[in-house]
């Protein structure tokens, strides 16, 4: 009986809402929808995509954050392709990879040169398939001041980070 005369008091107040409060009531609306599905996917969040046969092309993958994303997503069963400009340290790491079970590939490549993307992206096109997804990590890290900085080092990394995605 109780619980009827409640439910009927809350229907009343939010027709009353509406009729002459549309801005508040539609705030009330949204948080009373928004905030119970908010709470449900952060404690059941939805499945992981899965990358499993996936062909993973990295930027500056011979070392840090390329190599540690290469590995990562090589452990979850995707084929890594990984770019550098540093040669030797691009295959030390694919060795390291392919050492841990992981399909890898790795190729030298000057993002900052269009052209070479373009004759590198055919090469991998070709001897391993089409990429699924790109991670672009490639940067240039100079460790000086801008004022103490050459013009050509500071146009080589605008060239990599920002002319690459182009």
């Amino acid at each position: 009986m109780w619980f009827q005369f409640i439910v009927g008091v809350i229907a009343l107040l939010v027709i009353v809402l509406a009729v002459f409060a549309p801005k508040q009531f539609k705030v009330l609306l949204t948080l009373c929808y928004y905030n119970p599905i908010g709470i449900y996917q952060h404690f059941v969040p939805p499945p992981r995509k899965s990358v499993k046969d996936d062909i993973i092309l990295i930027t500056g993958g011979a070392m840090g954050m390329g190599a540690i994303m290469g590995e990562r997503f090589g452990k979850l069963g995707a084929k890594i392709v990984l770019w550098d400009i540093q040669e030797k340290q691009l295959e030390e790491t694919v060795d390291k990879l392919k050492e841990g079970g992981i399909q890898a590939w790795g190729y030298t490549c000057d993002v900052s040169d269009r052209n070479k993307i373009y004759e590198v992206a055919k090469r991998v096109k070709s001897e391993v398939g089409e990429v699924s997804m790109l991670i672009n990590n490639a940067g240039i890290m100079c460790g000086r001041r801008l004022l103490e900085t050459s013009d050509e080092t500071i146009e080589k990394t605008m060239q990599v980070s920002l002319l690459i995605n182009n």
